[in-house]
C-alpha cells in the first residue's frame, strides 16, 4: 500500500471527528466511517488509522482487527462509485448474474475490478434489504431494483454524466398517504396519542395494557412484547438503556426498511413507550450501514422530536427524560444478534455472549 502524506487540515477534520464521538474508543465504528467519508476514495490508509489508534490510546492491531472485520470499512481506496450487486436468496432467483452481464459490457470490468479512470467498481454483496424490488444493486448510498437492461445502463450512464436528467426509480415511494418526515402529518394521523396515555399511566398498567393486547416482537421468536417488557423493568440498576435493533440481514427480510423509510415517527414513539415502562432515559437505534440514507433521516425525525418535546427533557410536561441517538454498523451480517451488536457498539469485532447473563441483566457496557 502506498505511503501517503496528509496535511495539517485533514488531521484536524480527524481531531472533529473524534470529539463528535467524545474520543471514546468504544465509538471506533463510527470514527472510522465518518474518516472514510472524507478520505478521498473512501478508506482508511495507514496514516490516519495510526492516527486515530494513538489519539484513542488503542493499540494498532484493535483498529485494524475492526477494519477487517466490517464490510463497510475499508484500508484500500475505492472507486468513486461502487457498484454492490447483491447475490443473496432473493437477488439470485432473478438473475442477478444477468445484471452483470449487462454491467460488465456498460464498464468493460467484471467483479473486484476497478475501471482505469479510478470511478467505477463492481462488488458483490450479501443482501441490503431489498429483496421486495430484486434484482437489485447498490451505487454508493442509492439502492435501485427491478433491474432491466435498460434501467441498468440508465443508472450507469447517470452516474457517468451522460443523462442530464436523472429520473431513475429510488426504493423512496410513498407509503400510504403520510409523508414519513413530516411531524406534523404523523400527529394528524393519530401519532403520539399512545405515548401521552402512556405517560398518564402507571408503568405496570402499560404492561398489562401490552399483555392483552397480544403484541408480538416482529422477529422470527415472535416473543410476546408485554412479557419482555416485564421482564426489563423488573431487573435493578441505576442506568437502564433500550437499544432498537434495525439491523436486519437475512435475505428475504427488509421489514425495518419500510419502517425505517416509511413509519419513522413510530419508532421514536414506541421506542419513548418502552423506555418510560423499564425505566430507561436514554436509548440507541443502530441502523445497519446498508441503510445510511436512512441513518440521516432519523437523525432528523429525532432532532424535530425534541424541539417539539416529543423527545428530551420534560416530555410533554411530564418528568420523563428520553435522549435517543443514532449508532451505525459497518457491515456484519452477525451483528445482527444482539449480545454481538453490543459488542459492536462498544467498538469491538462482532462475537456473540456467552448466557447468562441475559442482555437485559448485563447489556451496554454491563
Amino acid at each position: 500500500m502506498a505511503y501517503l502524506i496528509f496535511d495539517r487540515r485533514v488531521f484536524s477534520k480527524i481531531d472533529d471527528i473524534l470529539e463528535k464521538h467524545e474520543n471514546k474508543d468504544y465509538n471506533l465504528l463510527g470514527i472510522l466511517l465518518d474518516t472514510q467519508e472524507i478520505i478521498p476514495n473512501h478508506y482508511v490508509p495507514e496514516e490516519i488509522a495510526k492516527y486515530i489508534a494513538k489519539k484513542l490510546n488503542l493499540p494498532l492491531s484493535r483498529v485494524y482487527s475492526v477494519i477487517k472485520f466490517y464490510a463497510a470499512i475499508h484500508d484500500e481506496p475505492r472507486a468513486d462509485h461502487v457498484i454492490q450487486l447483491c447475490n443473496s436468496t432473493a437477488c439470485t432467483v432473478t438473475k442477478y448474474r444477468t445484471v452483470l452481464q449487462i454491467l460488465e459490457s456498460e464498464l468493460g470490468i467484471t467483479v473486484n475490478e476497478m475501471t482505469k479512470d479510478g470511478k467505477f467498481a463492481i462488488e458483490y454483496s450479501s443482501c441490503f434489504g431489498a429483496c421486495d424490488i430484486s434484482p437489485a444493486f447498490r451505487i454508493d448510498n442509492d439502492v435501485y431494483g427491478h433491474l432491466t437492461e435498460d434501467k441498468i445502463r440508465r443508472i450507469v450512464r447517470s452516474y457517468k454524466g451522460e443523462v442530464k436528467d436523472k429520473t431513475i426509480e429510488l426504493i423512496s415511494k410513498k407509503f400510504k398517504k403520510i409523508n414519513p418526515e413530516s411531524l406534523e402529518n404523523y400527529i394528524d394521523a393519530g401519532g403520539y396519542k399512545g405515548l401521552k396515555q402512556a405517560l398518564e399511566t402507571s408503568p405496570e398498567e402499560v404492561i398489562e395494557i401490552i399483555k392483552k393486547s397480544g403484541l408480538q416482537g416482529r422477529g422470527g421468536a415472535i416473543y410476546p412484547t408485554g412479557k419482555k417488557w416485564e421482564q426489563a423493568a423488573s431487573v435493578k440498576g441505576e442506568r437502564k438503556i433500550v437499544i432498537c435493533n434495525a439491523d436486519e440481514g437475512e435475505p428475504g427480510t427488509f421489514k425495518d426498511r419500510h419502517l425505517l423509510e416509511f413509519n419513522s415517527y413510530r419508532i421514536i414513539e414506541g421506542i419513548a413507550i418502552g423506555a418510560y415502562v423499564v425505566g430507561s432515559s436514554e436509548a440507541y437505534i443502530y441502523i445497519r450501514e446498508e441503510y445510511k440514507r436512512l441513518q440521516e433521516v432519523m437523525r432528523k425525525v429525532i432532532e424535530n422530536a425534541v424541539a417539539n418535546n416529543y423527545l428530551g427533557k420534560n416530555i410533554l410536561g411530564s418528568s420523563f427524560n428520553l435522549d435517543i441517538k443514532v449508532v451505525s454498523g459497518a457491515g456484519a451480517y452477525i451483528c445482527g444478534e444482539g449480545s454481538t451488536l453490543i459488542e459492536s457498539m462498544e467498538g469491538k469485532i462482532g462475537r456473540p455472549r456467552s448466557k447468562p447473563p441475559y442482555i437485559k441483566q448485563n447489556g451496554y457496557f454491563n
